[in-house]
């Protein structure tokens, strides 16, 4: 089998295949072999290139064992180091909890007392609105009096003026009656005193003069009889008029006392409900000053939490690594403690590991 050199990694120098048929580069290490670990030639190559960088081309195994010891004891104080860090870190994560405990107790009596202040305000706005609902019923009723009052006043106005003209009407024909009675009875006693005095001269008509007397008195009497009952119906009519304006009185005065009555339930119903406004302002004055201490709290309910969070991420991330690391350690020590490997098969296998360490460092 047609070869085209040796593997570049020293503690393999396997021969290598040649190229494909097609041709192209050849290879510089082993392009199928696998080193425990899983690391190939190339990347042992690229290992031992930087740690013979690092401490020189003429390193032994000796010097290699002593370096790995050192850094053996070096990883080793870190250990209580990072045993007090995981102490922190377990008094950390405790006290987290008490006092995310305690912040969520806090936030629940917050919403407990802004849930309480909330009732609060409602009722507040259920009695501000049973206010405005009696006052506006007290206000219509009120207003319903008045306007009841009015027509009854304006009514009654109506009938007393109505009385008073027929009462006028009808004494101002008893008195024009009753003139013309007086001038008929003038009448009559001027045609006795013309037929007494026209006795002597015309005594045929004595007796028609008489009868016309006769029947002018019977009409005057007639006449002021009349006059009297008028006099009694005006009398009838001012007592009545009279009655009507006490009537009428004692509507305006009810009236009076129903507008003073509006005027002291509006007033009584707009101080309960300014005192119910001030009430409910209180009520929303103490549910926004509850809202926002309850923001306060779940704001910093809420950084804490997320400071806290990092803090225990950070503290398992750095557990973590802690972990990792010392399994790597002892993996390169018990390498560095193996005496049955030649030296090319331990500086490869720590390689490998040493790279396992560097991978794991840099994912960290």
């Amino acid at each position: 089998m047609e070869t085209a050199g040796l593997c570049g990694f020293r503690g393999c120098q396997a021969p290598l295949p040649p190229p494909g048929p097609k041709g192209g580069r050849p290879f510089e290490f082993c392009p199928d072999r696998e080193w425990p670990g899983g690391r190939s030639c190339k990347q042992l190559a690229a290992a031992d290139q930087a740690l013979r960088d690092a401490m020189g081309e003429s390193i032994s195994t000796a010097e290699l064992r002593a370096t790995v010891d050192e850094f053996l004891r070096a990883a080793a104080s870190l250990e209580q180091p990072l045993e007090v860090v995981r102490g922190a870190l377990k008094t950390v994560t405790a006290r987290v909890g008490d006092e995310v405990t305690d912040i969520a107790a806090r936030a629940e009596e917050a919403q407990a007392r802004a849930a309480e202040a909330d009732g609060h305000r409602q009722r507040a706005e259920a009695r501000i609105a049973e206010a405005e609902e009696a006052a506006r019923r007290a206000h219509d009723e009120a207003e319903h009096q008045v306007r009841q009052a009015r027509e009854e006043v304006v009514k009654a106005g109506e009938e007393a003026a109505q009385e008073v003209r027929r009462a006028q009407e009808e004494a101002r024909a008893a008195t024009q009656a009753r003139e013309v009675a007086e001038q008929r009875a003038e009448e009559a006693v001027a045609a006795q005193l013309d037929a007494e005095l026209s006795q002597a001269r015309a005594e045929a008509t004595r007796a028609a003069a008489e009868a016309r007397a006769a029947d002018a008195t019977q009409e005057a009497r007639r006449e002021r009889q009349r006059a009297d009952r008028l006099a009694a119906t005006l009398a009838e009519r001012s007592e009545q008029l009279s009655v009507r304006t006490a009537e009428r009185d004692a509507t305006r005065e009810a009236l009076s006392a129903a507008h003073a009555r509006a005027a002291e339930t509006e007033h009584r119903l707009e101080a309960q409900l300014e005192r119910a406004k001030s009430d409910h302002a209180e009520d929303r004055a103490r549910v926004r000053e509850l809202e926002r201490e309850l923001r306060e709290h779940r704001d910093r309910a809420n950084e804490t939490h997320e400071e806290l969070t990092a803090r225990l991420a950070r503290a398992e991330q750095l557990a973590a690594q802690h972990g990792g690391l010392r399994q790597k350690l002892t993996n390169v020590q018990a390498i560095v403690l193996d005496q049955h490997h030649d030296d090319e098969e331990l500086r490869a296998r720590l390689l490998a590991e040493l790279l396992k360490l560097a991978g794991g460092d840099e994912g960290a």
